[in-house]
Order: C-alpha cells, then sequence, then structure tokens
C-alpha cells in the first residue's frame, strides 16, 4: 500500500512538496521494507504519482492481464522454436501452473510471498496428492521465471517476481544404476521376437536413450561393418527429430553378442511384413530399410509412451522393480566407469555434450568401488613407508 506526506510544512491543500511512500512488506527479521520518493505538484497530482510509484514498485502497468491467458499465449509464441516433445512438456508445465494458481489471477497479483506459498505446498501435496521432489519444484521455478521474463520484456510487468523468491535446492538424490550382472540376466533374458524386449535389448547393450532405440530403423544397422548408427530419436507422437544433443549423432560399433539378436528380428520383421501384405493388411511390401527394428506386424514404430508403459508392468518379471528404462543406461554407462573405460570414450558412446556431464551423472561408484579405490591408496602410501 502506497502513502504520501507533504515536506514543506504546508497544509495538505497547499503542499507542493511530496514524499511518496510504498510498503513492501516486512523481511525475515520482521523489518519494514519501504520505497520513497519525493515529487512535486498539487495534492491531485502527487495522488496520481502515488499509484504510479506504487505500480512500479509492485512490477504493475496498465497492460496486466490473466496468468493463465498469458502463459498460454507464451506457449504458442515459443512453439516454432521448440520440438514437439519440448512443446509437450512446457504445455504440461503450464497445465500445472493453472491448477496451482487458477485461471482468474493476473500477473500482477502473482507476489513473491503468493508465489512462495504456492510452490512450498506443492513440497507437502502436488497435483496427484503425493509430495513433490524439490528438484520438480526447482523446475518448476525456473520454467515460471521464464514466463515473466517474458512478461517483462513485454512491458506487462517491470520486475520478475521469480527473482524475489527462495526456490528450494533441487538437487537431485542419486539414482542406483543396475549393476554389470542385472545387466548381463537382462540382456540374457530379453526376446527379439517382441518389439518391447527389443528396444530394452538396445538400450541395455549400447547405452543408448529409449527415444534412440524406438527410431533406429533397418538402413542403421550396418551388418557388414558390424556399425549401428544413431540419427533420430522418436518423439511421443512417433516423428523422428534429430537426438537430444548435436552429439547424439554418432556411430556405434555392435556388440558380438547382439548381432545374432539382430539378424533373428530382421528375419521375424521381414517375415510379419510379408504376412500382413498377404492377408491385405498392406497393399504392398514397404522399403525395409525405411521399417523401424522395434516395430509391430505392420513395420510400424513402437510410441514411447507404449514403450514405458510396457516396462513399468513388466519391469518386475526381470528384476529390474526399482528401475526405469533411463536407469539401463546409466548402468551401461557406470559398467565403462569400473572397467576404467576414459570419460572422452565414454562420452562419445553416451552422445553427451560433454564429459563433465558423464562424470557428474552417470558414474556411479557404489561403495565396493570406493573400498577397492581406498585399498589402492593405502598400498601406495604403505610401500612409500616402508622405503
Amino acid at each position: 500500500m502506497g502513502s504520501m506526506s507533504p515536506i514543506d510544512g504546508k497544509p495538505r491543500h497547499r503542499s507542493r512538496h511530496w514524499r511518496l511512500y510504498v510498503f513492501l512488506g516486512r523481511d525475515e527479521n520482521g523489518k519494514k521494507l519501504q520505497k520513497s520518493k519525493r515529487v512535486r505538484g498539487t495534492l491531485t497530482e502527487a495522488k496520481k504519482e502515488l499509484v504510479k510509484f506504487e505500480n512500479e514498485c509492485l512490477g504493475i502497468t496498465s497492460k496486466d492481464c490473466p496468468f493463465a491467458d498469458y502463459a498460454k499465449n507464451y506457449l504458442e509464441r515459443h512453439r516454432p522454436l521448440w520440438k514437439y516433445s519440448t512443446y509437450q512438456n512446457r504445455k504440461a508445465v503450464v497445465d500445472t501452473f493453472i491448477k496451482i494458481f487458477g485461471k482468474s489471477i493476473t500477473l500482477s497479483q502473482m507476489r513473491p510471498h503468493i508465489i512462495e506459498k504456492k510452490m512450498n505446498a506443492l513440497l507437502v501435496e502436488g497435483p496427484s496428492g503425493n509430495p513433490c521432489k524439490p528438484s520438480y519444484v526447482a523446475s518448476l521455478y525456473s520454467h515460471l521465471s521464464s514466463i515473466f521474463n517474458d512478461a517483462v520484456k513485454d512491458g506487462i510487468l517491470t520486475r520478475n517476481p521469480v527473482s524475489q523468491c527462495k526456490r528450494p535446492s533441487g538437487k537431485t538424490e542419486e539414482r542406483k544404476a543396475p549393476s554389470p550382472d542385472e545387466l548381463r540376466s537382462l540382456i540374457a533374458e530379453m526376446d527379439p521376437a517382441s518389439k518391447y524386449e527389443m528396444s530394452v535389448l538396445l538400450q541395455a547393450s549400447l547405452g543408448i536413450r529409449r527415444g534412440e532405440s524406438l527410431a533406429l530403423r533397418w538402413q542403421d544397422i550396418d551388418f557388414e561393418n558390424r556399425v549401428i548408427h544413431i540419427r533420430h530419436n522418436l518423439q511421443m507422437n512417433c516423428a523422428l527429430s534429430s537426438p537430444k544433443t548435436e552429439d547424439g549423432v554418432r556411430d556405434l560399433p555392435m556388440p558380438p553378442f547382439l548381432v545374432a539378436p539382430l539378424e533373428l528380428r530382421k528375419a521375424i520383421v521381414e517375415r510379419d511384413i510379408r504376412r500382413s501384405v498377404k492377408g491385405g493388411l498392406l497393399k504392398k511390401e514397404p522399403d525395409f530399410a525405411d521399417v523401424f527394428v522395434v516395430c509391430d506386424e505392420m513395420g510400424r514404430p513402437v510410441g514411447p509412451g507404449a514403450q514405458s508403459s510396457w516396462w513399468v508392468n513388466h519391469r518386475a518379471r526381470f528384476g529390474m522393480s526399482e528401475y526405469t528404462e533411463h536407469d539401463i543406461r546409466h548402468g551401461y554407462l557406470t559398467a565403462l566407469a569400473h572397467l576404467g573405460i576414459h570419460p572422452k570414450v565414454a562420452q562419445k558412446l553416451a552422445g553427451h555434450s560433454s564429459p563433465l556431464l558423464t562424470l557428474q551423472i552417470y558414474q556411479h561408484a557404489d561403495m565396493e568401488e570406493r573400498i577397492r579405490a581406498v585399498d589402492k591408496y593405502a598400498n601406495i602410501m604403505t610401500e612409500i613407508q616402508e622405503e
């Protein structure tokens, strides 16, 4: 709220010098926070300046509008710049914001204390009824800040209220990766005749992402040179896009144990397509080079959503109930780390933009590895002392 007082010692109706005050709340110690400024003019002019000053301090302009409408407009304006999967992710985030803050609240009403209150409530109970992880809430803050940054650029707000919010640390809990023995057992159990199991087999054998395994076509499999070309990623709408990063385009050596399953899978897909043509499901045989490795009886790709649903419903059969499909990738790269593979080589195999990312995210050193490292260090120190 704002207030004003004359500073020239004259009655209010005769004063021409004023000090304006805007109350901004209290800090953590209960100290009053406010801004002030001097203006010159009549009482009426001073009142108008007070309104302007209050709006300026609170980040309000005359272009104020409902947050929900602006967030949806933000989505559509940025849609051409995003991949389909990114757009779908951002759309889900905006829908979450509308559930949290409601449809009627305006941009100017999104004050820092209101934002903090609503976002902190997610740590106790999220939209689904379960507490949200601090890392998820921290990511929501980042998305919300992007929306408000646009509002500032558009002249609707004079400052980003999220910049004044205290965010949760967002520290992600270290995930447990499958051990080499668990991966070995998983690979042995996968049946190439099953389209879903073929995807898991590719992920576990090559350390590739789910979307990359689903995007593989037979033109990407070079049996002669034993190379698998990673060129695409399959999006949620089953459209092919470029991999997650520029370094995601890569050539991977084909492990010897993967040759036979791929040859068997190829024979099965060829047989199924011939049957589909014979049964009238297909008018003619497609160019086999364009057919997906992970496909149904008619050569159509398996969507990422269907693949993930299958994994969640069946992973317990393979002793992997505590792991996601992405954890399989973690396990592959962790195994490389345990074998002493140089991080730069692991980076190239993973398709990461930096070896630092490979080290920070994917190398899970378990207690056994830590003990082995300490023992090696102790042996060296013992040798030095004996000398």
